[in-house]
């Protein structure tokens, strides 16, 4: 799959997070290396907006009586303009009253650059 741009979405124990990361050439960048090239209050809404559609989603799954996924990842593809998202239901850290998504999305950056950067 030629990865393009990709989105983390996690919410486990009250706690929401959302990051992406982006192929740029052959190089994976986070949002934190583009504030050399972009405003970063636009970077900061998209963390925001993303968070708040995250927490959206854990509404309406509550309203419906559905579970709320505790995990997304989102891969577009540009070139063949095509979406694969995973999905995940499971708790990552169910001992622990803090869940830090952090390492998770950490790992899933270091998966994707093994892969494109090689």
């Amino acid at each position: 799959m030629c990865i393009r741009d990709s989105i983390y979405c996690a919410h486990e124990n009250s706690t929401y997070s959302f990051d992406l990361f982006f192929k740029v050439g052959t190089k994976i960048l986070w949002t934190h290396q583009l504030a050399k090239n972009v405003d970063r209050s636009l970077i900061f809404q998209v963390l925001e907006l993303g968070t708040q559609d995250f927490q959206d989603i854990d509404t309406i799954c509550q309203k419906y009586h559905q579970p709320s996924p505790t995990q997304i990842k989102l891969i577009y593809d540009n070139v063949s303009k095509k979406v694969h998202v995973n999905y995940s239901y499971d708790l990552f850290d169910p001992d622990s009253e803090f869940f830090i998504s952090d390492a998770i999305f950490k790992q899933w950056i270091e998966e994707v650059k093994k892969e494109v950067e090689g």
